[in-house]
């Protein structure tokens, strides 16, 4: 059986409304609150309950400021008010967005 696969029996990161709203988006799940949309070239954080969605894009040019739910002062650890200049810039808003939006 060289070259052969073994079925995948990895489970999905999202289900339900939520997997269904990320796939219309074209956004790929990586954790349960951050997913990446290939064409767009933008990170996406979320935060959902049974019945509510909060969801935010990011990408170079995506700006956090104070008041963002992003926004993470540098005495707290954070970036503070930033720019994102690469991809991984934005992957860290989105990062940031879902762990903010779930403390609310």
């Amino acid at each position: 059986m060289t070259g052969s696969k073994k079925p995948s029996t990895s489970k999905p990161i999202v289900k339900g409304a939520l997997a269904k709203l990320l796939r219309a988006r074209g956004i790929v799940a990586e954790t349960p609150t951050l997913g990446f949309n290939k064409a767009a070239g933008k990170w996406y954080g979320w935060y959902h309950t049974s019945n509510v969605f909060v969801i935010n894009g990011f990408t170079i040019g995506s700006g956090v400021r104070t008041g963002n739910c992003a926004y993470i002062p540098l005495a707290d650890g954070g970036h503070g008010a930033w720019t994102a200049r690469t991809l991984a810039d934005a992957r860290q808003m989105a990062v940031d967005f879902a762990a903010n939006v779930a403390r609310s």
